[in-house]
């Protein structure tokens, strides 16, 4: 992802700064910080840490929370002194998967949201790992975030020729979480499909587009590009007759 691109996600939320995380309510006695640990900036670096479902390296850290990889080392030499984090490889891990869980749990949910679309918009710009990153994203919005669902439409767009499977992903949630009468709904089922036929999931394609347009009869400009996917399918499939019937129906 280029540069201008990052500062547009940071604009519209997808990738908000984490400043404000610093100063979330904390519930009583929660100081977020396992046993064993240093108290002194190691809770925030062992969030952060948790957000990621697998490996992680220091740089991810940095690149997160915004701040040198040098700023960091200190206290992750503290961590991985204290157990809680091993290498595994050349990156980090947790000790064991109850560890991570037992940390993602502590942290509130407006602030895992915040996290997971950071730790996206850093993978996404890191290149390579485009399905984590989807991953990430979706797990980091939440029905109603109307600017982040706009974003998630564009990073869709981005990925749909270099990552289609990701781009797949990233579209059904986004419409998943469009509500019926929006009138984004059918731009979004359009994207989802066409996602889902780049990624060669034509089944899931095809039944996808039929169940978008089939209850309302839907018109305009994304239901005639979902009638067009449906009918070059079927063509493309050997189906030339329940193509030209079902551009008959829609004649009708």
């Amino acid at each position: 992802m280029a540069p201008n691109e990052r500062t547009t996600l940071a604009a519209t939320g997808l990738r908000p700064p984490l400043g404000a995380a610093r100063d979330l309510p904390r519930g009583p006695g929660d100081d977020r910080t396992p046993p064993g640990l240093p108290a002194a900036g190691a809770p925030l670096l062992v969030e952060v840490a948790a957000m990621f479902d697998d490996t992680f390296s220091v740089d991810d850290l940095a690149a997160v929370l915004d701040e040198p990889v040098g700023a960091l080392l200190a206290v992750a030499e503290e961590v991985l002194a204290a157990g809680t984090v091993v290498p595994r490889g050349e990156a980090l891990a947790f000790r064991d998967e109850r560890t991570r869980a037992e940390v993602y749990a502590r942290i509130p949910e407006p602030l895992r949201g915040t996290l997971h679309r950071e730790i996206g918009a850093v993978l996404l710009d890191r290149g390579g790992c485009d399905e984590a990153a989807a991953a990430q994203l979706i797990r980091g919005v939440r029905p109603g975030e109307r600017a982040v669902l706009a974003e998630l439409d564009a990073v869709c767009g981005q990925l749909t020729a270099r990552s289609p499977a990701a781009a797949a992903e990233l579209a059904q949630h986004a419409l998943e979480l469009t509500e019926d009468t929006d009138e984004l709904r059918l731009p979004r089922a359009v994207a989802a499909v066409e996602a889902l036929l780049a990624a060669r999931r034509v089944r899931e394609a095809v039944l996808l587009a039929r169940k978008t347009l089939d209850p309302a009869r839907a018109s305009g400009g994304p239901a005639a590009q979902l009638r067009l996917i449906l009918c070059t399918v079927q063509v493309m499939g050997g189906d030339p007759d329940t193509a030209a019937a079902d551009a008959a129906a829609d004649a009708a």
